[in-house]
């Protein structure tokens, strides 16, 4: 069995590991809102009466759930 050797460490780009942890945690911030944005919605539930009401609340859910990529 082949064994995997990590590239030196000189070989890795410092620049590209920052980038790659502020993507990380621009990712975490847009799932808080959109958890927050979800939450904010169903407080509506109690006062607002309309035909669309369960679709406009329900519009919001795909946002509250953290997504993983295809």
């Amino acid at each position: 069995m082949r064994r995997h050797t990590p590239p030196p460490l000189w070989d890795i780009d410092p620049d590209g590991v920052r980038r790659v942890l502020k993507l990380k945690t621009t990712a975490s911030d847009i799932r808080a809102t959109g958890k927050d944005v979800h939450t904010a919605f169903q407080a509506l539930d109690p006062v607002y009466d309309a035909p669309e009401q369960e679709e406009l609340l329900d519009s919001t859910l795909p946002h509250n759930t953290r997504r993983t990529p295809a």
